[in-house]
């Protein structure tokens, strides 16, 4: 597509970014950006850029005839580029569920405050690491850590582990004991911020912010000029008092797994 929004051009570069793992089957059309990777979830299977027109119910069933020969969980990202009009009635149609996020943006040309005092945050640099964050992160939102069995565990090692890949991961400690995620993503100019969290006996303190700003400034050593992120609710007030601003709705569709 001619001249994406940069929070669209930055998520799309993270799905083909897929292709690195050698179990992952990515798709990158003409018409339809779509991945699947083998024992993992919505996170890491679904679609994304999407320019469908006479074949929308016939390109959907695919994408759901594959996740469902795999047994996995679909995320379906509508932003502002996608197409039809009515995407999200079919997508509804084929058993999705929508989440709204609104796309947020900011210019990185600023001064950043430090972290928290007390708060220690650094690069994720091994597997025990990774294994360390996904347990923070299934913390942070709302559930028990899954340790081992984490269905990010084994990707996100070959993912973001390279010092020349184009993400990584952050943790934030405090007294030596992880309590904050996020995961910073470059393509171009431009950084993208994912999976921000912070266990819930630490909200309040700036954490979620500092861990933000973290993968901001690895990004911007990294030639990056903008940051964008797609908000939940509980961060959307930390990003505005970070100065990013609303620029566009986007949707994540979730279909459960079979």
């Amino acid at each position: 597509m001619d001249n994406p929004h940069p929070l669209e051009a930055n998520l799309w570069a993270m799905h083909l970014d897929l292709h690195r793992l050698g179990s992952a089957t990515v798709h990158d059309d003409p018409d339809l950006l779509w991945y699947t990777v083998p024992g993992t979830n919505s996170w890491l299977n679904g679609a994304s850029r999407c320019d469908l027109s006479g074949n929308v119910d016939e390109r959907i069933g695919e994408v759901v005839a594959a996740a469902e020969s795999l047994r996995m969980a679909l995320m379906w990202h509508q932003t502002p580029s996608s197409r039809p009009a009515d995407l999200g009635t079919k997508l509804e149609q084929n058993g999705f569920e929508a989440s709204e996020e609104p796309g947020m943006i900011l210019a990185l040309d600023r001064f950043f405050e430090p972290p928290p005092a007390g708060l220690s945050i650094t690069a994720v640099t091994d597997q025990a690491g990774v294994l360390e964050w996904v347990n923070t992160f299934d913390r942070a939102f709302g559930g028990e850590p899954r340790g081992n069995s984490h269905p990010w565990l084994a990707a996100f090692g070959q993912l973001y582990l390279n010092a020349v890949s184009p993400g990584r991961l952050f943790i934030g400690r405090v007294d030596g004991v992880a309590v904050g995620t996020s995961l910073a993503f470059v393509s171009r100019d431009v950084v993208g911020l994912y999976g921000v969290g912070t266990a819930p006996e630490n909200r309040g303190r700036g954490y979620g912010g500092a861990m933000t700003v973290a993968g901001i400034k690895w990004g911007r050593r990294r030639g990056a000029t903008l940051g964008v992120l797609e908000s939940s609710d509980a961060g959307f007030r930390v990003y505005q008092r970070l100065g990013f601003r609303t620029v566009c709705e986007t949707t994540a569709w979730v279909r459960p797994a079979d």
